[in-house]
């Protein structure tokens, strides 16, 4: 509430019915940890501050390092003699995702790709010990009358003091974690309000009751159109917005806890989209649950929920309620505190004429989920920047994919918003000599990217390029050997911003730009004149060279991550026009992007072409390893699943390939699931023949198996 009065949260704890308990209570042993929000391009500054004025006072929190399977097979092989160029071979083929029990299995795919017994015995044996102590990403500890009193610390590698006390240790220690944690999306929403202050208002704000009034972002919500907007835009979340038909900030508050791993293992998040959309009738196990959880629909989907159920039908105290919670904490399980708060629970509810039935299955609803359900408030939180988030997308959609770029993507990969931002229309291009700026804008006219994603350059080298912008806009020829003698980059610095069309607005062609580039930097004189010079040779040259657009594409995407101004998609289409594919590739192109109805009910199976975006590993419950892919098929983005029983063919493909022919299996439920079946790559050397350009289709192949 002081938070809220102080406007340091947007949380309102009165209209979200907020319990302090849930923080702070007599019955808590442990004190509450302070969890604070920042931009993540802020936060470094916050942690200066504190360093610098509490230097005696403060230090970070440490972390245990184990060894995964990839650490420890490096280890053993280091060990056993193994050559460098080999262990980078084998550790490309080893998954991130392994279980440390699953021994098995981790021996039979050690064997399958060729690895000697001898290394992984000892892989085995390495497994999950610790080696290391790394700086927790957020936590730090403030404590009187200095931290040596409290805590034995050492510097981290990054130079900052750390505490030898883990996480699990710093409340034993009798010290309060604070997580001062960073967040993309928080910079993203201060980017957006500083461009549009820049073009359109100077005195826009954006609070959220202004973001919550606005019909069409909860439109833009309710169908699931809000890529970028935060905690709302994975697929799962996307899927349940739709199922759902949310259309208020309590049902997003709902949404938000009901998509955690809790409230889905138990069966409720499912059994809470039927009650929500009376596809189920409601029912209550006991009358008085009607009275405390009607806003959900007669199911737990809060950690609060849990606090009002254990305090109204067991008769627990809130404190005892939230200590309950705490017990079936992921991060702390009491089994002995469990079996006793919930003799206390039976005993409360039947000493109120409940049956044991009733409170058994009320009892398996809190045990199901109540460490892993989300705090009321986290939920709330999450909601209202995902709002304002929204609310940027709807009516200030170049702005928002800038400011999305300019923080290097959300949920996704960067290369997803620049093909939302052209697929909507928006010119997309890159800053260059004239305009060069540190941080990718809407301009006004098109999304201007900005040296912030030209990664290849040192920070002391963009601040060269924007002081040097000023000069060049009076220049108008030799910008090449003005610029490589004002700037003093090195060769292959200036070749790299000639690839990606730094220099087009002066020079049409990257290879002429290049040709003149390599003879200035052969000049052993090093003076202005010799360099303009050198350049004038080449004048009369420039007539016989034309714009390899490929070319350009190939490095845009190798150094920016980015095509900039073109989708994968176009560009297949141009390398059909200019004869890069073969025909039998053309064939299968045209095989996989025929229009196809995927809301007919009768079609269970597509086959689609697909540019692969992102890919994730997860484990099964059964310590399987499946996938979850999400390719762009030119038109839309398609979010997949492949089961264990694929993932392991297909799992090195998608580490090496960018364009997959997809055959897909189509699961009708409330929310299409769509199962890749199979999957190959299409054009295996698609950036090879990028970087040949025009010159990479003068071999038109015979129809031949791809």
């Amino acid at each position: 509430l002081v938070s809220y009065l102080l406007d340091i949260t947007e949380v309102d704890p009165i209209l979200l019915n907020l319990y302090f308990e849930r923080f702070l209570n007599p019955e808590r042993k442990s004190y509450p940890d302070i969890d604070i929000d920042f931009s993540w391009k802020e936060r470094d500054k916050l942690f200066l501050y504190l360093f610098n004025r509490y230097h005696a006072n403060c230090c970070m929190v440490s972390t245990t390092i184990r060894m995964n399977l990839k650490a420890a097979f490096r280890n053993s092989a280091k060990f056993f003699g193994m050559d460098s160029k080999s262990i980078t071979k084998y550790s490309k083929l080893i998954p991130s995702f392994f279980y440390i029990k699953d021994t098995d299995k981790i021996k039979n795919l050690l064997r399958d790709i060729g690895v000697e017994k001898n290394i992984i015995d000892m892989t085995i044996k390495l497994l999950g010990l610790p080696y290391a102590k790394g700086v927790h990403p957020g936590g730090i500890i403030l404590s009187s009358p200095d931290i040596f009193s409290s805590t034995p610390y050492l510097y981290a590698t990054k130079g900052v003091p750390i505490s030898h006390f883990d996480l699990n240790y710093i409340e034993d220690a009798g010290l309060i974690k604070i997580d001062i944690l960073s967040q993309r999306a928080l910079q993203v929403l201060q980017d957006s309000i500083e461009n549009i202050q820049k073009l359109y208002d100077k005195n826009f704000t954006l609070d959220f009751d202004k973001a919550n009034i606005d019909k069409k972002t909860w439109e833009k919500i309710r169908n699931g159109d809000c890529r970028g907007c935060f905690y709302i835009e994975s697929a799962a979340m996307v899927n349940l917005l739709r199922d759902l038909d949310v259309k208020n900030f309590l049902e997003l508050v709902a949404a938000s806890s009901v998509i955690r791993p809790g409230v889905s293992d138990s069966g409720m998040k499912d059994e809470y989209i039927q009650r929500k959309t009376k596809a189920k009738k409601i029912e209550y196990e006991i009358p008085i649950l009607k009275d405390i959880l009607s806003e959900t629909y007669g199911i737990m989907i809060y950690q609060e929920d849990v606090l009002k159920v254990a305090s109204f039908v067991g008769k627990l105290s809130l404190s005892e309620a939230d200590l309950l919670r705490k017990a079936m904490s992921g991060k702390s399980r009491s089994k002995s505190e469990i079996k006793r708060l919930k003799e206390k629970f039976i005993k409360g509810g039947l000493s109120q004429n409940y049956s044991i039935t009733n409170l058994e299955k009320i009892w398996y609803q809190i045990e199901s989920f109540a460490g892993y359900a989300f705090c009321k408030a986290h939920s709330a939180s999450y909601a209202i920047l995902s709002v304002k988030l929204a609310y940027i997308r709807t009516h200030f959609a170049p702005i928002f994919y800038a400011a999305l770029l300019n923080n290097f993507g959300g949920y996704y990969p960067s290369i997803t918003y620049n093909i939302l931002a052209i697929m909507e229309n928006i010119k997309v291009d890159i800053c260059k000599i004239k305009n060069a700026n540190k941080n990718t804008i809407f301009d006004g006219e098109k999304i201007v990217i900005g040296l912030c994603n030209f990664f290849f350059l040192a920070e002391n080298e963009k601040e060269t390029l924007i002081l040097l912008r000023e000069y060049f806009k009076k220049e108008k020829e030799y910008i090449l050997a003005k610029f490589i003698f004002l700037s003093n980059f090195e060769k292959q610095k200036v070749l790299k911003l000639i690839q990606v069309g730094y220099f087009s607005d002066f020079y049409q062609s990257s290879s002429f730009a290049k040709i003149i580039c390599e003879n200035i930097f052969l000049e052993k004189e090093k003076s202005l004149n010799n360099f303009i010079l050198k350049e004038k040779d080449f004048e009369n040259l420039k007539i016989y060279f034309t714009e390899n657009k490929f070319n350009l594409y190939y490095y845009r995407y190798k150094f920016l991550g980015l095509f900039i101004d073109i989708t994968p998609f176009n560009i297949l289409q141009k390398m059909i026009e200019n004869n890069i594919l073969t025909d039998f590739e053309i064939e299968e192109f045209s095989e996989y992007t025929k229009v196809k109805n995927r809301n007919q009910p009768e079609d269970k199976n597509l086959k689609v072409l697909g540019w692969l975006i992102i890919y994730r590993s997860a484990a099964t419950k059964d310590s399987k390893l499946m996938g979850f892919a999400t390719f762009f098929d030119g038109k839309n983005f398609l979010e997949t699943v492949i089961f264990p029983n694929k993932y392991g063919c297909y799992y090195n493909l998608l580490k090496y390939y960018k364009f997959f022919k997809l055959d897909i299996e189509i699961e009708r439920k409330s929310s299409n699931s769509l199962i890749i079946q199979k999957m190959q790559p299409f054009v295996p050397d698609f950036m090879e023949r990028l970087k040949g350009g025009v010159y990479a289709g003068n071999n038109k192949k015979a129809k031949t198996d791809s």
